[in-house]
């Protein structure tokens, strides 16, 4: 009975033995062939490179222009407080004095926002010094004084006196290279043109 039993499995287990053998070669051979298959890693082509460049240089173009107007709008609103500052003690000194003054010693103001006061280069008046502008007093006359400050992008004036009180003006330097851009952020302030004031060096911007 035992040897009947033996007969009957050997051929099965012979056959099952066969199939795992097969199997294993098969599965040799697969990877024989995987490790003979060079790798080819696909790159970028010529066209896909020139879409990346063409989207960088829009986003440039469109971005830029925006990020120069905000730079010169944030240094425009930094000239701003400080001018007032000096407006308002020109005003005290000329109630006092009766005229105005070229001199910042004479305004009862320290420098505003940390300046330092230097003498201008031309000899003529003082200069009030920050990191990215500087502000000044000009065109003192006794009914009359604009304030203002300059920066890379143009400046901020005010004139006060008995014939132009409290006139502010967003004046643009046409020589500079970002003249355009500080020419829409005074328009975009309400900023009308003064013919009359303006010249081929500078176009004011009368602001309301």
């Amino acid at each position: 009975m035992k040897n009947e039993s033996k007969a009957i499995l050997k051929p099965l287990k012979d056959k099952l033995n066969s199939r795992c053998q097969n199997d294993k070669k098969r599965e040799d051979a697969e990877q024989k062939h995987l490790s003979m298959t060079p790798c080819f890693c696909k790159g970028f082509t010529l066209i896909e490179l020139l879409v990346v460049v063409l989207i960088i240089g829009i986003l440039s173009a469109v971005a830029l222009p925006q990020y120069r107007l905000a730079v010169a709008k944030t240094s425009f609103a930094t000239m701003q407080p400080i001018v007032t500052a000096l407006v308002q003690a020109q005003n005290l000194y000329h109630m006092e004095n009766g005229v105005y003054s070229l001199s910042f010693s004479d305004l009862s103001i320290d420098p505003p926002a940390g300046g330092t006061i230097k003498p201008d280069s031309s000899g003529d008046g003082e200069n009030i010094s920050y990191k990215d502008f500087y502000c000044r007093l000009h065109n003192v006359r006794t009914n009359s004084v604009s304030v203002y400050c300059s920066g890379k992008y143009g400046y901020y004036r005010v004139e006060i006196g008995a014939n132009n009180k409290h006139k502010r003006y967003c004046v643009v330097t046409t020589e500079l290279n970002n003249a355009d851009v500080f020419e829409k952020m005074c328009k975009s302030l309400g900023g009308v043109k003064d013919a009359e004031r303006s010249s081929s060096e500078w176009i004011f911007y009368r602001l309301p």
